[in-house]
């Protein structure tokens, strides 16, 4: 569970939400995309419901997704982000650290 703002916001145990500021990031660990998917799902709907009773809106040109996997061959996931769907990248910049796929920082 994560206090931010003064208000709860509880996720599943093994999921985790990052914040800095106005920068979030939900991190999920999981072993299939549907797995992930679902649970992308009810945390993304946790956290809608905590935006709109504090007046908040996600930027949604904002929105990027990165799935850090250790198989040969790197999957690609789409999310569904409200009513915008988002596709998994190769890498993504958060808090101005590059994180890409394979967690090696190139």
């Amino acid at each position: 569970m994560v206090l931010r703002y003064g208000w709860k916001i509880p996720l599943l145990t093994e999921d985790k939400l990052v914040a800095y500021a106005d920068d979030v990031a939900v991190v999920i660990v999981g072993k299939h995309l549907d797995e992930i998917n679902l649970a992308f799902d009810k945390a993304f709907e946790r956290i809608n419901q905590w935006t709109d009773t504090v007046n908040l809106q996600f930027a949604k040109h904002k929105n990027e997704a990165v799935l850090i996997t250790s198989r040969k061959k790197v999957e690609i996931i789409k999310l569904q982000v409200g009513e915008q769907e988002i596709t998994s990248q190769l890498y993504i910049r958060y808090l101005g650290v590059m994180i890409d796929a394979r967690l090696n920082f190139k």
